[in-house]
């Protein structure tokens, strides 16, 4: 293959040559849990709700072997020194994995990802530090890696303790009802997220490359296009949400006080989803662009930072329905941030690279 194809494909061709593969190896994916979620459905809502409970069991006896794996691989390429330091963590290590395949488990991948992202920056930004001993910081050579690792994998541990303290304190009032549609919404929106992820992952290389090479209007065309398919299948995802909310909470359950009440939240959630385009595609080509902290910013408004508060407030004044409420709200928020933040980076990058020139 040609090694300018990237500058020189048309955009996009290029995009779904990049993406399809993408796309299509995480819809596959996610059929595993939503295919094993729809027949035990078919047993009952408490089969449901223990399906939740027994991922969680089974992936932990798996967290356990791949912790004691990794600490032996550990011991045999960096030696002892190393080892001391990274096995102090690894009781870190076997928690933070549980809580990644907990919210794998009801389908919320997006949750891992913040998580894990943080961990991995954290790391990035302090293995040079502690290695080579900037600032007040001492040279403390392999001890330094084992230490920005550890570091970096308590924070994403500390990060998923955050997210399910803070999603089972604003739950709690509620019944067990509203922890299933929650549950059952997660397995739901992978099918709409994961395209949109997926083209988004195929647009990074594509943003990095022809940033690297000066092409900054074939940058924005990238951006421009893949923001249009996102939105495309957002918008897809809201109208399905509104036509036949009822249909697809029938999948998972057969009460019909669950499937009236999961047809509101189904509704009032999906009406986020076109607007979310906008913050999935920045926050990509922003990691695209090498700018992985304000793509982290993003993701942490998203996640975080916005919807925490915004839901734990309307849940006290309008109950469930201000839970449902805070994830468009949040998503609106954080549109209008990623477009700042999208475009000051673009400037900022730009004038970059004109100083250099």
């Amino acid at each position: 293959m040609n090694d300018t194809f990237m500058k020189e494909k048309p955009v996009l061709p290029l995009i779904l040559s990049m993406a399809l593969p993408m796309v299509l190896s995480m819809l596959v994916n996610s059929l595993y849990n939503i295919i094993d979620s729809f027949f035990v459905a078919q047993i009952g809502e408490e089969a449901m709700t223990a399906l939740s409970l027994v991922y969680p069991v089974q992936n932990f006896i798996n967290a356990v072997g791949i912790g004691f794996g990794v600490g032996i691989n550990a011991v045999i390429e960096l030696g002892v020194r190393y080892s001391v330091i990274a096995f102090a963590f690894t009781l870190i290590i076997i928690v933070g994995v549980t809580f990644e395949k907990l919210f794998q488990a009801v389908g919320n991948m997006k949750t891992t990802m913040i998580s894990l992202m943080c961990g991995c920056i954290t790391n990035i930004v302090l293995d040079p530090v502690l290695i080579f001993g900037y600032g007040p910081f001492p040279e403390m050579g392999i001890e330094g890696a084992a230490l920005a690792t550890g570091i970096g994998q308590a924070l994403t541990l500390a990060l998923s303790s955050l997210l399910i303290s803070a999603l089972n304190a604003i739950l709690a009032a509620y019944s067990e009802v509203y922890i299933l549609i929650l549950g059952i919404y997660y397995k739901l929106q992978t099918f709409i997220y994961l395209p949109a992820n997926g083209i988004v992952q195929g647009m990074r290389p594509l943003i990095g490359y022809n940033y690297g090479a000066g092409e900054n209007k074939r940058v924005s065309q990238i951006y421009k296009i893949v923001l249009c398919m996102s939105g495309i299948i957002m918008v897809i995802g809201t109208v399905i949400c509104l036509l036949i909310p009822g249909q697809l909470i029938g999948l998972f359950t057969h009460s019909e006080a669950t499937i009236q009440t999961g047809e509101t939240a189904l509704r009032i959630i999906g009406a986020g989803f076109i607007v979310s385009a906008v913050s999935v595609t920045s926050s990509g080509a922003l990691e695209g662009l090498g700018k992985g902290t304000p793509s982290l910013l993003i993701s942490l408004c998203r996640y975080v930072v916005v919807i925490i508060p915004t839901a734990f407030l309307l849940s006290r004044i309008f109950g469930a329905v201000g839970v449902w409420n805070a994830f468009w709200i949040t998503e609106a928020i954080t549109a209008i941030i990623s477009i700042c933040v999208y475009y000051k980076a673009i400037a900022q990058s730009r004038l970059s690279q004109s100083t250099v020139k």
